[in-house]
């Protein structure tokens, strides 16, 4: 028992340290933000969509896909999430992105 909680606490120590180098890279300053949608406002409707992108070694977005959250808050983060850019990189990278709706 003892030596099977070793071998599992191994290996997720060294999949973290794996994790660490993986390239991670932040959206350009000038990128608009993402709009609240108007039904989604009148509604009340609030909640966080999460969505993996794909990033270009240039640092266009290649492709958006909707990990969760409600489709209309998604369908506004999708639309604004692919018109943004990042800083170039030495390959393509997908990231992870989770944008928040709140009402206030």
């Amino acid at each position: 028992m003892r030596s099977t909680v070793v071998r599992i606490f191994t290996a997720l120590v060294l999949l973290s340290s794996c994790l660490a180098f993986a390239e991670t890279r932040k959206p350009a300053k000038n990128n608009r933000p993402v709009a609240y949608p108007e039904t989604a406002r009148q509604m009340h409707l609030s909640g966080t969509v999460k969505l993996d992108v794909l990033v270009t070694a240039s640092g266009k977005v290649k492709k958006v896909e909707v990990l969760g959250g409600n489709p209309l808050l998604a369908a506004a983060a999708v639309q604004a999430v692919k018109d943004w850019t990042y800083e170039p990189a030495s390959s393509d990278t997908t990231e992870t992105v989770i944008v928040k709706f709140d009402q206030q």
